[in-house]
């Protein structure tokens, strides 16, 4: 949605975007995979000059601007929970491009954004916390989110290279004393990340992102940092690092046509995980697409998804539960 005139005479955008994954809960076998709308995108945004002010639910491109292509991957981007970073969360965003028209120019990025942890969450959860029997009150927020980024074209392409903070104080109160490496009070977590687009040729391109996670809050990697844990019928924060990124190169062979290959990981400290929590994933996915018209794409993927849980069970040493693997096609339709 375009057009109309709002505050200091900018201009005015706005997009709803929706899918149908809004009823979901694995744990059930009973309930609907996929029934209900979800809201993905819904906000505002305020253009004038080199500035531009975004309201509502959107990407959070404040500290994780960029997704692997892919033509299956439409609910879940691709490299979820292997070190792609992307969410859609409400936030009010800031960004200026201050050499606007200049072949090199600087883009930063400056949002408050809801974190995960104001929803409530299914006991075990590594998205946000327990929310158990006594499981005490858990506050904070908004995180705080900042990028800046270099883009020059040259011949027709343009490169960018960019890094991003994230910052969240939060505190968490439990009625029950916290276990030994756990606290009941403050929580101060970070995430640095840093991405790049690469256009080497015109039919050549690498691009990805890499961070690393000192007790931040999850976005849609495994875990980045901070966990609640509740294993004496308190919650309690107990912070860990991870670290992982994700790194794609597209080759357009011919008119119309591409293949792509992309590798991403992630790695969670293993203290105060539980045997079954997942350490470490990594995926290796190629792609070939053909781009049939500007509406119209169908692509046939393939992949190997490599998890290791933190023990065995008995809180041993790390376990390989072996591979997963899939091959697929789609097709995608643009109105």
């Amino acid at each position: 949605m375009t057009g109309g005139k709002g505050p200091w005479d900018s201009d005015l955008a706005g997009v709803i975007e929706l899918d149908f994954i809004g009823i979901r809960n694995p744990s059930a076998a009973t309930d609907a995979a996929a029934t209900a709308p979800r809201i993905r995108l819904a906000n505002m945004k305020m253009s004038k000059g080199m500035h531009t002010f975004t309201l509502g639910q959107d990407w959070t491109e404040a500290i994780a601007p960029l997704n692997p292509f892919s033509v299956h991957h439409v609910v879940q981007s691709l490299g979820t929970g292997a070190g792609n970073l992307y969410n859609r969360l409400a936030q009010i965003r800031w960004d200026a491009d201050w050499m606007k028209g200049a072949d090199t120019t600087v883009v930063t990025k400056v949002a408050a954004v809801r974190p995960h942890s104001a929803d409530s969450s299914p006991a075990g959860s590594t998205f946000t916390g327990t929310e158990g029997t006594s499981s005490g009150d858990l506050s904070g927020g908004p995180m705080w989110q900042a990028l800046a980024e270099l883009q020059h074209k040259m011949d027709g392409r343009t490169w960018r290279l960019g890094a991003g903070v994230q910052y969240l104080r939060r505190s968490f109160v439990g009625p029950v004393t916290a276990p030994t490496g756990a606290t009941n009070k403050r929580s101060t977590e970070l995430l640095y990340a840093a991405h790049w687009v690469a256009p080497i040729l015109a039919s050549l391109e690498f691009q990805g992102e890499a961070f690393y996670g000192k007790g931040g809050e999850a976005l849609q990697a495994l875990n980045t940092g901070t966990a609640i844990t509740d294993p004496t019928g308190g919650g309690h924060i107990t912070s860990r690092n991870s670290r992982g990124g994700w790194g794609q190169l597209t080759y357009k062979f011919m008119p119309g046509w591409r293949v792509a290959g992309m590798y991403a990981i992630e790695n969670m400290e293993r203290t105060g995980l539980s045997a079954t929590s997942a350490h470490m994933n990594e995926e290796m996915v190629g792609s070939l697409t053909w781009d049939v018209s500007p509406e119209l794409a169908m692509s046939v993927e393939g992949g190997r998804i490599h998890t290791v849980f933190a023990g065995n069970g008995t809180g041993g040493v790390g376990t390989d539960p072996g591979n997963a693997k899939y091959v697929g096609f789609a097709s995608q339709y643009k109105f």
